[in-house]
């Protein structure tokens, strides 16, 4: 990308995911602006549908993201997100500023050996690669209705991770979800297993209510994750130096496996503590700076990705 783009997209002008990349994507830190898409089509969405396992999207930045997906299959779960669907390959310094990433299925699954699934994050729905050095800005919107054998997993980074390593990301942006048994949702990615979560933070808030309408317990949601680990056979990932503000939206750093009450309240901290945590998050980051007149000019006062200052 040798400049900044504007898609100047909208219901009549959409975008067409590129499909099943493989390569190198350098976005030499521009502004792709403007993507839209609202489509029933696509299993995998988003300016991605899906990226192969030596494939890398790297150094890039959405501006106004819209992506929309309904898709609705009796075999298939889908998997939305900014920047790639689902990933076999790294992300890498990616950013999404503003927009809006959603995902609905209205599919009536009746049955115990499917479930239809829904996982949507900011980045990447569903990622099993390396997802470094990105943040979250745009809304988070997941709906599966009038199912109990329906799920969600919304994150602010991702929905699902399943390999490799997530570090030096954080979320701002707000997750929503209606309908599901027992949503799961999470300041930066919504369920883990076999995972290294490290140097990142949330500070982003919450809405769910599952399929009965009913918030609680009953709705599994996290600071940082929604759920560490499913069984036996698909463990928890380790979470290391990550942090997510007090907050009243969510109750607990992550749950843990599958047994109510196993919860974790590390990394829960302050608000204006997390904006001096700078150096304690790495080197990736460094402090927000501000402008002439005194505004915070990237994140309101919390601890920027460094990368962050070579973007015109």
């Amino acid at each position: 990308v040798m400049a900044d783009i504007d898609l100047e997209g909208s219901e009549s002008k959409q975008w067409i995911p590129i499909n099943n990349f493989t390569g190198r994507f350098e976005g030499n830190y521009h502004k792709i602006n403007n993507l839209y898409i609202n489509s029933d089509k696509y299993q995998y969405l988003g300016l991605f549908t899906k990226i192969n396992e030596n494939a890398t999207i790297q150094n890039l930045i959405l501006e106004n993201v819209n992506v929309n997906n309904s898709y609705n299959d009796a075999v298939s779960s889908s998997r939305t997100g900014g920047i790639v669907g689902y990933a076999n390959g790294e992300i890498l310094n990616c950013g999404i500023n503003s927009g809006n990433i959603t995902s609905k299925s209205t599919y009536k699954n009746t049955s115990t050996s499917f479930w239809n699934t829904i996982s949507v994050g900011g980045i990447v729905g569903h990622s099993q690669n390396n997802v470094k050095n990105c943040y979250n800005r745009a809304n988070i919107n997941a709906e599966n209705v009038n199912d109990k054998y329906n799920s969600i997993y919304a994150g602010g980074i991702a929905g699902i991770i399943a390999k490799e390593e997530l570090s030096n990301c954080y979320n701002e942006g707000k997750i929503t979800t209606v309908g599901g048994y027992q949503p799961t949702l999470g300041g930066i990615i919504a369920q883990i297993y076999h995972v290294s979560l490290n140097n990142s933070y949330n500070i982003g808030n919450f809405t769910a209510t599952n399929a009965k309408g009913e918030g609680g317990i009953i709705c599994i949601i996290g600071g940082m994750v929604g759920r560490n680990g499913v069984s036996v056979s698909s463990p928890g990932g380790t979470i290391k130096n990550s942090y997510c503000i007090k907050n009243t939206t969510y109750s607990y750093y992550y749950w843990n496996g599958s047994v109510w009450g196993n919860t974790s309240y590390d990394g829960m901290i302050d608000a204006e503590a997390l904006k001096t945590y700078a150096s304690q998050l790495g080197e990736a980051y460094t402090n927000d700076v501000k402008n002439e007149d005194g505004t915070w000019k990237y994140n309101d006062g919390y601890p920027i990705l460094k990368w962050q200052l070579n973007v015109k």
